[in-house]
């Protein structure tokens, strides 16, 4: 599994009154009050790991993750949809694990009160092919449709193998956005999956043929996470990887609607495969600020670095510590989001307190780093024996005027997923 990001570019759509002043303020900005530190961690669920956010700009919170089926017979992809911006969480979607295994969960919402959720389906069966799945909710999460095949499991009699989908909406003038979905894909006895690009201009009831996004690399082997949206163009931000791991290129690409052909960017190579691990990068439309955030080894242990880009990816100034921990913690998991100020949001795991704590910083548009600091006090469970409980990746988003963090907690032999939110 790759670790990733789904992101959307999220404007302010509140209105304004008669007066010509801003309109009321949002169910969010009510909650938080101004605060932009990080409010009291809120608990999602006490059975779940590896969970993913989105918020749209009346409030509404969804999160995904996967938890334990209640009888122990597999895993499966649940959803909890909050409507006072994260306050309160309720369970209202889970799929049936039979003994199988469903994951790699991901969300995104869209104009409108459009919500999404899509997840890769592993049933048991002899051949471990897999599909995947999409639920949406026209009404903020009111309603639910049934899971439609968005990428099916065998075609044309050939087993297909799936891995770490991402979502996203773009608000594009259709009535629910137009949706797309990139997938690593592929036959499950090849072992070489390739990035593939799915797009609905109907709510997720239909969905294109699969269009390829990996490079033309010989010998690459690609997973995908896509980077902030413009009206009518996604960029995708990838990693591919050579046959023997020895390098790692990264890029974006960029799909026209209405195109079938990729334009491709390269911005960067790394020789040794080994050094960097969980790279995202995320930018605004049209340009501008961009962050390239990795994980980096220090002696026995990791620390989170970021390059900052003033021309929108073309040029990137030098890494900076975003952080520095102490010689014998450790950081993992780093992610990122960017917001309408162009700010980029930072959120990893920290052991500096000898246990892991999720941790946050902002690298503003100059570079210059501010508000590092433990997202919550409570720290977790640390041992390298029980690290895959923690899921494979953490998830930050922003709003028009709030932040909001998921993470698992897995202290007391349970995984549990707790949330935090505050104003920007």
């Amino acid at each position: 599994m790759f670790a990733g990001l789904a992101l959307t570019a999220c404007g302010d759509k509140r209105g304004a009154d008669d007066s010509g002043e801003g309109g009321p303020p949002s169910v969010c900005e009510v909650v938080h009050g101004g605060e932009t530190r990080w409010g009291p961690p809120v608990q999602v669920t006490d059975n779940g790991l590896e969970a993913t956010v989105s918020v749209d700009e009346a409030g509404h919170v969804y999160v995904a993750y996967m938890k334990e089926t209640d009888a122990g017979a597999g895993i499966a992809s649940a959803l909890s949809v909050s409507n006072d911006c994260g306050q309160t969480f309720t369970e209202v979607f889970k799929t049936q694990a039979d003994g199988g295994f469903s994951g790699d969960v991901t969300t995104a919402v869209g104009p409108d009160g459009a919500a999404y959720m899509a997840w890769i389906d592993y049933s048991y069966n002899p051949e471990f092919h897999s599909s995947v799945q999409l639920i949406s909710s026209l009404d903020r999460g009111e309603t639910w449709s049934e899971p439609s095949t968005v990428a099916a499991g065998v075609i044309d009699g050939v087993s297909m193998y799936h891995d770490r989908p991402w979502l996203v909406v773009a608000d594009d003038g259709t009535t629910d956005g137009t949706i797309d979905l990139s997938v690593a894909e592929g036959p499950v006895a090849d072992g070489e999956p390739e990035t593939v690009l799915f797009r609905s201009t109907d709510a997720g009831a239909s969905w294109s043929p699969a269009v390829s996004a990996s490079p033309d690399y010989e010998g690459g082997y690609g997973f995908s996470a896509f980077g902030v949206v413009d009206v009518g163009e996604p960029v995708l931000t990838y990693v591919w990887y050579d046959e023997d791991l020895t390098e790692e290129r990264y890029g974006t690409l960029t799909l026209e609607r209405g195109s079938a052909a990729f334009t491709m960017r390269e911005f960067g190579v790394i020789d040794d495969y080994a050094t960097k691990a969980f790279p995202t990068y995320v930018s605004r439309p049209g340009g501008g600020h961009a962050c390239f955030t990795y994980l980096a080894p220090k002696g026995q242990r990791s620390e989170v670095y970021s390059q900052s880009s003033t021309d929108g990816g073309a040029t990137f100034a030098d890494p900076v510590l975003v952080d520095d921990s102490g010689e014998l913690s450790n950081q993992w998991m780093p992610t990122s989001t960017i917001d309408a100020q162009g700010r980029c949001h930072l959120f990893w795991l920290d052991s500096r307190s000898g246990s892991y704590q999720p941790w946050s910083a902002i690298v503003e548009a100059d570079g210059s780093v501010t508000d590092a600091g433990a997202v919550s006090d409570a720290a977790f469970d640390s041992d390298a024996d029980h690290s895959q409980s923690l899921g494979d990746y953490l998830v930050i988003t922003t709003t028009s005027d709030s932040r909001f963090a998921v993470w698992t907690d897995n202290s007391g032999g349970a995984e549990k997923v707790y949330l935090s939110s505050a104003a920007l």
